[in-house]
C-alpha cells in the first residue's frame, strides 16, 4: 500500500508539472508574439517563473515521497514549496490572462 501511495503521489505531481509546463508554453508564445508586434523594449519574460513553480512542485513531491508518500500535508518545507509554487502559478496566470485579453476585464 505504501508503494502504491508513493506512485500515485509521483503521478499526481508529474501531471501537475505537465499542466504548469503547458501554461509555460502558452505564456512563452504570447511573450514572443508581443515582442514581434511592439518594439523590443526588453519586456521581462515572466513565463520563466513557471519553471521555478514546476521545480517547487516537484521538490515538494520528492519530500512527500521521501517521507513515505502517505501524507498529503504535514511537512512544513514541502508545504511551503507548494504554497510558493501555487502563488507563482496564480501570479503568472493572472498576468497571462491580462496579456491574452489585452487588459480588459
Amino acid at each position: 500500500m505504501k508503494i502504491l501511495s508513493q506512485v500515485l503521489t509521483i503521478y499526481a505531481w508529474i501531471v501537475t508539472g505537465g499542466l504548469v509546463y503547458f501554461l509555460f508554453a502558452i505564456a512563452r508564445f504570447f511573450h514572443q508574439r508581443r515582442q514581434q508586434k511592439a518594439s523590443p523594449t526588453g519586456a521581462y519574460p515572466i513565463h520563466g517563473w513557471l519553471i521555478v513553480a514546476i521545480a517547487a512542485f516537484l521538490a515538494a513531491a520528492g519530500f512527500y515521497v521521501g517521507a513515505g508518500g502517505v501524507a498529503v500535508v504535514g511537512l512544513p518545507l514541502a508545504d511551503l514549496l507548494r504554497i510558493i509554487g501555487g502563488a507563482i502559478v496564480i501570479f503568472v496566470g493572472l498576468s497571462l490572462m491580462n496579456s491574452m485579453i489585452g487588459g480588459r476585464s
